[in-house]
């Protein structure tokens, strides 16, 4: 700081130095007060004895003042106590010059008072004493050269020489100024001392505001994070460098199995995987803390109670000054998903195989239908005996066992229903668990039917067929007997509930069959939907008959799930689209009639051997039959021919110009005829889609003759009457 800098007009005086003056100021007056009784009594005595009355009132003035401003300290302001002080001092100093001249202490008084000043008021304040303070000298010096003042006979001959006035008056100035200009030197020196301090404290004061702001930053960061975790519906943690856990939200503990005490017990990311999966756990977790973010990862997840499951992990290192410190992310259970993929998988390969089998039934079905057909006709020849009849009859059964494996075959093939009606699952159950019970005395069979059971739209002989087909599972698993029971019940499917199934949303009938047999182990149960897998010897069974109660369930819109522990026995869960209501019970099937006609018929079959065993019975039964071997015939035929047939019997199979664009050429006839479907495939699909357009009906291959004539005269006799 420079000198012109020192004497420049400092603005307020700092709380500091305020209140060192403030000290300063009442330590000056306790000692005037203390130390200046003396020489005030003194004072007092020797202006008394002297005559001189004005002096000895300026004491006692004086040493008044004094004591009143240290007694009234708190009620007497700085300003007005400083200036008695230095009233007080400058009083006595002039007193004394005036009394004794240059041989007293009265520079020395008026001196250091001067520095006082500068030292309570400042630098002008100092300034301002020294004017006073050389006026007072002066005035004294007059006095005493000019005789107006006779002082003591020891200070005579000083007192009277002037040069010693101006001597003393210069060195005064000399002393006053120098130290004057010290005292303020140092509280301005003082005064940087304190600002830079404060500088520092304010720097200090910032920083820790700034430092504790971070930390309010940082704690509302992690409580944030803490809050946001336990909104997941997947596991989040952190760990330590030692792979430590310190941080689980709810859906880690709930998925995992533990409690919160557990974490403070010391559990570690590898607690929660397979002991198999800790050698590629470590390796990932030195990567992470090396710095790298690790991308998802499927592992094989334990437990608490040691089971398995799989799960996806993805964790990135946490960061603190520069250096990991450990470990955060994130778990997702994929065991539904892997579930759905299993399913999705067996869909798959159920369709591919229900795509041959469909294949192969239909094929077999066109053989069958040309042995049903020549065993129809020659069991209405005329001159058969007994032993033909008999031989007959055992082709028709024959034909019908082989009928039986197709429809199971078909059951494999996607959209294997035949004719669907609304039904009463609980009237169709009672039925079939009463003709099993007959054929297995050593079962307990136990039904629970729920009232007002809901209708399904099923095809009743292809839920026979499946409930057949777990009821001899489960009594072959039992052969030394066993209870099965059947249970069903109305429920109706939330959205996400029907997601997991693979179904649609709304109401369904649950029918459930479990059985007290030996159970399956994980492997088996997998496999127990698979075409041709049996765990049976040799003889005892196909592998067709669960496999084709999937597919028929399946085929149904529906979904069928096994649950089985070895030794606890198996529990099989049907779950089938309904609708709300009551259903009408199956009625008793017609008697084999023949009901007969007379009216032109159009029969198109790509296979001879289905017209050749067809038209005969067709004739048998009155009517007039002309055949066309595929599509193009069999458009080109009644184009010719306009208005003559009355039904048109339609494969849907065929090449060139399948059934189905057959039907569509047909329908743009001027007067149409009405048109059946048969086939050795299902009514679903490409068939189900002309029935919706009008065609009359459906008639599944291999059909005897008794179906034939019935459903021919179904058919026009509803047109004739139209």
């Amino acid at each position: 700081m420079s000198f012109v800098e020192t004497l420049r007009d400092r603005g307020p005086v700092r709380p500091e130095i305020a209140e060192v003056r403030e000290r300063l100021l009442h330590g000056l007056l306790l000692l005037f007060t203390v130390l200046g009784s003396a020489p005030f009594l003194v004072g007092v005595h020797m202006t008394l004895r002297a005559g001189e009355l004005l002096f000895t009132l300026l004491y006692a003035g004086l040493f008044l003042s004094i004591l009143a401003c240290t007694l009234l300290r708190r009620h007497i302001p700085y300003t007005p106590r400083g200036v008695v002080v230095l009233i007080a001092g400058m009083g006595i100093g002039a007193v004394t010059l005036f009394q004794m001249g240059l041989a007293g202490i009265g520079i020395e008084l008026v001196t250091v008072f001067s520095v006082f000043a500068a030292i309570l008021f400042g630098l002008r304040g100092g300034l301002a004493l020294v004017v006073l303070s050389v006026l007072a000298i002066s005035a004294a010096g007059f006095a005493h050269v000019s005789g107006l003042v006779t002082p003591p006979p020891s200070a005579l001959a000083s007192s009277l020489d002037g040069l010693a006035w101006l001597n003393a008056g210069l060195v005064f100035i000399m002393l006053a100024l120098g130290m004057i200009f010290s005292s303020e030197i140092l509280r301005g020196r003082l005064e940087v001392a304190l600002n830079t301090e404060t500088q520092k404290t304010d720097a200090l004061l910032v920083a820790n505001l700034a430092l504790r702001e971070a930390e309010r930053a940082t704690g509302e960061s992690e409580r944030r994070f803490r809050e946001l975790a336990e909104l997941l519906p997947e596991s989040v943690f952190e760990t330590d460098l030692q792979a430590r856990l310190t941080f689980a939200n709810q859906a880690a503990f709930t998925t995992f199995g533990y409690e919160p005490e557990d974490l403070e017990r010391g559990l570690t990311a590898l607690d929660m995987l397979d002991p198999g999966e800790h050698p590629r756990a470590m390796d990932q977790i030195q990567l992470a803390l090396g710095g790298e973010g690790l991308e998802l990862r499927e592992y094989l997840a334990r437990h608490k109670d040691g089971t398995t499951f799989p799960v996806l992990i993805r964790s990135a290192p946490i960061v603190a000054e520069g250096r990991p410190v450990g470990l955060r992310g994130f778990i997702i259970d994929i065991s539904e998903k892997k579930q759905a993929e299993a399913r999705f998988h067996a869909a798959q390969r159920m369709e591919a195989v229900g795509t041959l089998a469909g294949g192969i039934a239909h094929d077999f079905n066109n053989l069958l239908m040309g042995i049903q057909g020549r065993a129809s006709l020659l069991e209405r020849g005329e001159g058969l005996s007994e032993d033909q009849r008999r031989h007959l009859a055992s082709i028709e059964a024959h034909v019908e066992s082989a009928a039986g494996l197709t429809r199971q075959l078909l059951g494999l093939a996607r959209g294997g229903k035949y004719e669907t009606r609304a039904t009463d699952l609980n009237a169709l159950l009672e039925r079939t668990l009463d003709l099993f019970g007959r054929t297995h005395k050593n079962l307990e069979l136990e039904l629970d039917l729920a009232a007002a059971i809901w209708s399904v739209e099923v095809d009743r002989t292809q839920l026979e067929q499946v409930f057949l087909n777990l009821l001899l599972n489960a009594a072959q698993a039992m052969p030394g007997g066993g209870r099965v029971s059947l249970t069903t019940r109305n429920l109706r499917l939330e959205a996400q509930q029907a997601r997991d199934l693979g179904l649609g949303a709304g109401p369904h009938v649950e029918v459930m069959l479990r059985d007290t047999g030996p159970g399956m182990d994980e492997a088996i149960r997998e496999r127990i939907f698979e075409p041709f897998f049996t765990t049976k010897g040799p003889g005892l069974g196909t592998g067709l008959g669960l496999a084709s109660a999937y597919g028929i369930v399946n085929n149904h819109g529906g979904s069928i799930e096994v649950e089985s522990t070895p030794g606890e026995g198996s529990t099989f869960r049907i779950l089938l689209p309904a609708r709300e209501g009551h259903a009408p019970e199956p009625g008793p099937r017609s008697a084999d009639e023949l009901p007969r006609g007379d009216e032109a018929l159009l029969l198109v079959d790509d296979e001879q051997l289905i017209l050749s065993s067809t038209t005969p019975l067709l004739k048998v039964l009155g009517y007039e039959v002309t055949c066309a071997r595929g599509g193009l015939e069999a458009i080109e035929i009644p184009e010719q021919s306009p208005g003559k047939f009355a039904l048109v019997i339609l494969d849907m199979v065929m090449p060139e110009v399948n059934g189905a664009a057959t039907f569509e050429r047909i329908q743009r006839l001027p007067d149409p005829p009405r048109v059946l479907l048969s086939s050795g495939y299902s009514s679903e699909g490409a068939a189900a889609e002309l029935l919706a357009k009008g065609c009359a009906g459906f008639l599944q291959k291999p059909y005897r003759v008794q179906q034939l004539a019935g459903k021919l005269r179904e058919i026009l006799d509803a047109k004739e009457g139209a």
